[in-house]
């Protein structure tokens, strides 16, 4: 089976993960996850997350220096399973969402989810939840004390 190759961002604010909202065209469900796509031919896979989020989200993001963490994990979609390969690449979103490129029509939203909210909802994706736990955990918002 060929691996499709992927980038996409982790973008934090406020203990809460930037997704977009994405829709199966065969399941009708949506899934919410973070925003990337395709490394395209001569791409490198910093390049294809910083095009794919502004595609997805319209922010415009700067990438942090940590190196990626690069996760393979089965997908489902539109009935089929795909062998992927994805570079997580952490970063800062700067400015405002905009509307989304026409191009993009399986993005319904774009959303700050709470990163325990997202733990929870990726338990269908057992390979992905596992291997981005670590860093939304490090992400949470901490807990405040009552005084």
């Amino acid at each position: 089976m060929e691996i499709r190759m992927r980038a996409s961002v982790l973008c934090f604010r406020e203990g809460k993960l930037l997704v977009v909202c994405l829709r199966d065209p065969v399941t009708n469900v949506t899934y919410r996850f973070p925003p990337g796509g395709l490394i395209e031919k001569g791409e490198s896979a910093r390049d294809a997350a910083i095009r794919e989020a502004a595609e997805e989200t319209g922010y415009r993001v700067e990438l942090s220096e940590v190196p990626p963490l690069v996760v393979e994990y089965p997908f489902v979609w539109a009935g089929k399973v795909v062998a992927c390969r994805t570079h997580f690449l952490q970063a800062l979103a700067q400015g405002e969402a905009r509307p989304v490129s026409g191009r993009e029509k399986v993005v319904e939203a774009v959303e700050w989810v709470d990163t325990a909210t997202l733990l929870v909802e990726w338990g269908s994706h057992p390979e992905l939840q596992n291997a981005l736990r670590p860093v939304l955990e490090k992400n949470q918002k901490p807990n405040r004390k009552k005084p």
